[in-house]
């Protein structure tokens, strides 16, 4: 990638988006180095909500239950700090951030289902087409400056 293609063409900005582990922060730190030494501007997307299971199951389970809770306690834990790490290492870096996080779970209540009974991942961690709308839309309006589709504060910060 360095050496061919971002050598050989104009790119108007690199956008970075993994299921990042708390592991890859000192790899990414040197990636976003050469980048910005490229004179690229570098948009960093922060991790998503996880689920020690499939999000869909975890639902319907709450459903047979009666609680609606159960997929809040089988989120995966250490994913808003790593949020923390990323937005402070985009930071310090001097990259634009997006937190995903953030256009999940407005006002640190998350998003479980992105319509009437479709949930908003397919699994632990991966969007449903309508859940991948429903946070694309929110964090475009946090990119352009406007105000998300939801009550939580721009999910874009430097």
């Amino acid at each position: 990638m360095f050496q061919s293609f971002l050598a050989d063409r104009k790119v108007d900005r690199v956008l970075l988006s993994a299921s990042w582990k708390d592991e890859d922060i000192a790899a990414l730190a040197h990636t976003l180095d050469e980048l910005t030494s490229r004179g690229l501007k570098v948009t960093l997307l922060g991790p998503i909500v996880e689920y020690d299971g499939a999000l869909p199951r975890l639902l319907a389970s709450g459903i047979l239950r009666g609680d609606d809770s159960i997929a809040q306690a089988h989120r995966t834990a250490g994913i808003r700090d790593r949020d923390h790490a990323l937005r402070a290492l985009a930071r310090d870096k001097g990259v634009d951030y997006v937190s995903v996080y953030d256009a999940v779970c407005p006002g640190n209540r998350c998003d479980e289902y992105a319509g009437r009974d479709i949930p908003l991942q397919f699994d632990s961690g991966h969007l449903t087409a309508p859940g991948a709308l429903m946070i694309g839309l929110r964090i475009a309006a946090a990119m352009r400056g406007e105000r998300p589709l939801s009550s939580a504060a721009s999910a874009l910060s430097r």
